[in-house]
């Protein structure tokens, strides 16, 4: 499980160089899944996101729909995330966070 651990948890970095290899392990899925769904709680904070909360908040979003689309077979494990997002509903791409994101576009 440390391996697991250790491969996800620069998953929101960088989509490209990481998420595929998270999506390739089960293990990998379900740590940085609920690592996601801790992060994505806003309501644990005594405080109102500020605008530069938002743009993590996002890449916490699209990596968590990436990922539970792999868990359910949606899409194929290592696909990159350009790929699947742009294959997802406008209001699920950001090309342009992807690309800031991302260390090869």
């Amino acid at each position: 499980m440390h391996h697991a651990f250790l491969s996800c948890t620069k998953l929101v970095l960088d989509f490209r160089a990481n998420a595929g290899r998270v999506s390739t392990n089960s293990d990998s899925i379900d740590v940085k899944l609920n690592d996601l769904h801790h992060n994505l709680s806003q309501s644990r904070n005594n405080f109102l996101p500020e605008k530069r909360d938002f743009d993590r908040i996002a890449r916490y979003v699209i990596a968590y729909n990436y990922l539970i689309d792999v868990k359910k077979r949606v899409v194929e494990p290592g696909r990159s995330v350009k790929d699947w997002m742009e294959a997802q509903d406008s209001r699920l791409q950001d090309f342009e966070l992807l690309q800031k994101h991302s260390t090869s576009y």
